[in-house]
């Protein structure tokens, strides 16, 4: 970067290009400033970089870095100064201004003070700007306005063609285009149109604000509920309140992240209908190349090339021309590959717009083009194709036959334009919903010579041959005749898209709490009668396999007493206690507890893995229909699978039953000395015979006294801990179907609230469409008809269906009004 650029003043255009929108106000005061401070060539050139988003144009962080810590302060105020001058402080600036502020560590008072100077300087300049001679209509304009009205636009052609050189001629062109907006019809339509969008944007406001809230009110409700959880729940959480808070925690995040977009898409609304309330918006989109940049150019007399931009090969930006109240829009192009993020800036434009001229040509063309109407149908945008006939007339022979034969250019001929304009109509409704728009042929490179070269012997023919009269004519109409209804259709029918849009995904997602709700409702209910049966089933286990194990220590017990049937009572005892040991008899009954206790653990883990797989198909199911984007389906699958490892470890730990369990003092006292006093009087055989029978008579009897206490007492402790296991997961069940059930109540609420607000601006609307098909539309007649209302259905884009009350008496021409609003309007009987 070069050390002698002026930075704070490439810090501005960097401002003003911030915004996706160049106004001319904004570039002719870079201008001025230009000349004010003697910004020298290269700063300019690298300026003109920036406002073309060419590829090598200096990046807003370059500049940032290159700006001297004694120069921060007059670009903080010419950047503030920039971001005010269209009139509204958009989030991107503001989002800049801040960083700014920051990174330079500017005062609070000093920023503030910067920020003041510059929306009073702005407001002078736009104040200014708006007085200069050029906004006027001047004499000439207005007079040939009534020549062509007395003698019939023909015979001024044919007299001017005859008598005037090409300096008149061109004069005569610039003259008509600018009579396009001259006369008293003219300012009484402007007029009428700014009092509609004064009511109607109050109304618009309003609503947005309404809404605005309710989406804050949700978050608000969310978060008092955890903190209710939480408090209930207290220090010592259950692991089934551990996991329903986390999965409401989760809820709330995903559900947060939804309503923060449409907080900001509502917002970022709000400043566009603003900005466009003044003004006529028409905005001009379709593919790149397709001539929305030269017909920018020939309508607004080339005023572009004026102030230093009409240069540019490729629009990146949306260039905005304020001319008499009527704002003309040259967007990106769209359907570009690798062009996504200019077609988002031309989109961002859609909003704004009461009329989208969509331009498309007679060569290449391609049924992408058209995939971007759905987005003016989803807002009920009114629209109008341009198709631009493209030929080289700068080719002699073709220009000569043109001339000559001009109307064959325009044939209707289905091997010529007919063709054309028949598969612009089909691929056209496929993504628009209707074919029943207006297709306006028109030369603009005829139009676009005859305006750049005023002295060619053929300017005012090319002109007249271009047919761009036609979309004059067109236009004027639209703002003329039908100005008033496609005002309120831009700030009240387009919006109730805007609460439509969050209204649908909140409903979706409030069905989708409630019916997962119900589900784990009914999971609950099947779970207890299956855990029943599985506790039932372990626990018959369990006694078996401790029967099991008495069985085979009593078949040690001939054994042992063979071989201890002459022992001392002690070392008997003694010999039987090591025996136990061996044998390891207190592990083996704590294994099979334990073995007892996992089994369970795993049914319950089972459980909730199939409850888990369900819900997984549910939420894919879900996604698959459009219910849920990709956000939340990794929150639902990161959440289920939670519940598997949180749930399963229920802490079913084995009791020690040390209590029932003695292996000490289990052969009776005076088993040994019965033996000793037998001797004196028995053979050995018959001695060691009878200790046998005796030893193993008490063994057997204490084996079978322990296996009954504790088999019944294992047996009991099992149930007890498979019930406070049940007890768990139908508590994580019912705290979890409570907590989705309030998040789908909640959002049902709000979702009543925002459709309040739907309705109210819809019925504004139709008050509008009724009135304006009535004789003389007025506020004072609108508003008596939005008193007879009594409901209005739409589906945006394609039909409004209004309930009228037996007052109100309908129009007879409501038929007119279809062709421009672009849906089908029925009144219906209210419903009995």
């Amino acid at each position: 970067m070069s050390a002698a650029l002026n930075y704070p003043y490439l810090l501005a255009a960097h401002m003003i290009c911030i915004d996706g929108q160049l106004h001319q106000q904004e570039l002719l005061f870079l201008k001025t400033l230009a000349n004010n401070v003697g910004v020298d060539d290269a700063t300019k050139e690298a300026a003109e970089l920036i406002l073309a988003q060419a590829d090598q144009h200096l990046t807003l962080q370059s500049v940032i870095h290159a700006i001297t810590p004694d120069n921060r302060t007059q670009a903080l105020s010419l950047a503030a100064l920039a971001a005010q001058l269209d009139g509204v402080l958009d989030r991107t600036e503001q989002r800049l201004l801040d960083e700014l502020r920051q990174k330079w560590q500017i005062a609070d008072s000093a920023y503030k003070h910067i920020e003041q100077l510059a929306i009073q300087e702005a407001q002078r300049l736009i104040a200014s700007l708006q007085t200069v001679p050029q906004e006027e209509v001047s004499t000439a304009a207005k007079l040939l306005s009534k020549l062509d009205t007395l003698l019939g636009r023909g015979i001024v052609d044919r007299v001017v063609d005859t008598l005037a050189s090409g300096t008149i001629k061109k004069s005569i062109q610039d003259y008509r285009i600018e009579a396009l907006l001259s006369g008293p019809k003219y300012d009484g339509a402007i007029e009428a149109c700014r009092d509609v969008g004064m009511k109607d944007i109050e109304v618009a406001d309003t609503c947005l604000q309404v809404s605005t809230k309710v989406l804050q009110d949700i978050d608000a409700t969310l978060e008092r509920k955890i903190k209710e959880m939480q408090d209930a729940l207290g220090d010592k959480l259950a692991q089934s309140g551990r996991e329903a808070l986390h999965s409401m925690k989760s809820d709330r995040a995903t559900i947060v992240h939804l309503i923060n977009h449409e907080l900001q898409e509502i917002q970022e609304l709000q400043i566009k209908k603003r900005r466009a309330m003044n003004f006529y918006t028409i905005a001009f989109m379709g593919r790149s190349k397709a001539g929305k940049s030269t017909l920018h150019a020939v309508v607004t007399a080339g005023g572009w090339d004026q102030i230093g931009v009409g240069r540019q090969n490729t629009t990146r930006l949306n260039r905005v021309y304020e001319w008499h109240n009527i704002r003309i829009i040259d967007t990106p192009g769209i359907a570009t590959p690798g062009g996504e993020e200019l077609e988002k800036v031309a989109a961002s434009i859609i909003d704004e717009a009461d009329l989208i001229c969509f331009v498309v040509t007679n060569n290449n063309q391609q049924a992408s083009e058209f995939e971007f109407l759905k987005r003016l149908r989803e807002k009920g945008k009114p629209l109008l194709v341009l198709l631009n006939v493209k030929e080289n007339l700068e080719h002699p022979v073709r220009l000569k036959r043109f001339l000559e034969r001009p109307d064959q250019s325009f044939s209707l001929d289905k091997d010529q334009l007919g063709g054309h304009i028949d598969r612009i109509r089909r691929d056209a409704e496929t993504y628009y919903g209707t074919s029943h728009f207006p297709i306006i042929p028109v030369q603009l490179l005829a139009a676009q010579i005859a305006q750049q070269q005023p002295e060619h012997e053929h300017a005012q023919a090319l002109m007249k041959a271009s047919r761009l009269q036609d979309f004059l004519d067109s236009v004027r109409l639209s703002l003329l005749d039908e100005g008033l209804l496609r005002r309120s259709q831009n700030l009240l029918g387009s919006t109730v898209a805007d609460i439509e849009r969050p209204s649908q995904q909140l409903k979706e997602r409030a069905a989708f709490y409630l019916d997962f709700a119900k589900n784990i409702h009914t999971r609950a209910d099947e779970s207890t009668v299956r855990l029943e049966k599985a506790v039932e089933f372990h626990a018959r286990q369990l006694e078996h396999d401790l029967r099991a194990v008495f069985a085979a220590l009593l078949h040690e017990v001939p054994d042992f007493a063979e071989d201890h049937w002459d022992d001392s009572e002690s070392r008997l005892n003694d010999s039987w206690a090591e025996k136990l040991e061996r044998f390891g008899m207190e592990q083996k009954i704590q294994a099979i507890q334990e073995n007892a206790v996992n089994a369970f653990s795993n049914d319950i883990k089972d459980l909730l893995e199939e409850v888990s797989q369900e819900i997984n198909l549910h939420r894919k199911f879900s996604f698959a229909a459009g219910k849920l984007d990709e956000q939340d389906s990794s929150v639902w699958l990161q959440k289920t699978l939670q519940w598997g490892s949180g749930l399963a470890s229920l802490g079913l730990g084995v009791m020690a039953l040390a209590n029932l369990w003695n292996p000490g003092g289990w052969v009776m006292a005076g088993v040994a000395i019965i033996g000793m006093l037998a001797s004196l009087f028995e053979s050995k055989a018959s001695k060691r015979r009878k200790a046998v029978a005796k030893i193993s008579t008490s063994l057997e009897t204490q084996i079978e006294k322990q296996q009954e206490k504790i088999v019944g007492a294992a047996i009991k402790q099992f149930q007890e801990q498979c019930q406070d296991g049940a007890t768990v997961v139908q508590d994580y069940f019912r705290v979890s179907a409570e907590g989705l059930a309030f998040v789908g109540k909640t959002l049902t609420h709000g979702v009543e609230l925002l459709e309040a607000q739907r309705d109210i601006l819809n019925i504004h609307f139709a008050a509008r469409v009724i009135d304006f098909a009535g004789k003389a539309p007025s506020e004072s007649s609108a508003q008596a008809v939005r008193n007879q209302i009594s409901a209005v259905r739409r589906k945006v884009g394609e039909r409004i269906d209004i309930v009228p009350t037996p007052k109100l008496r309908a129009p007879k021409n409501l038929g007119i009004v279809e062709p421009i609003i672009q849906e089908k309007i029925t009144l219906q009987k209210a419903d009995i």
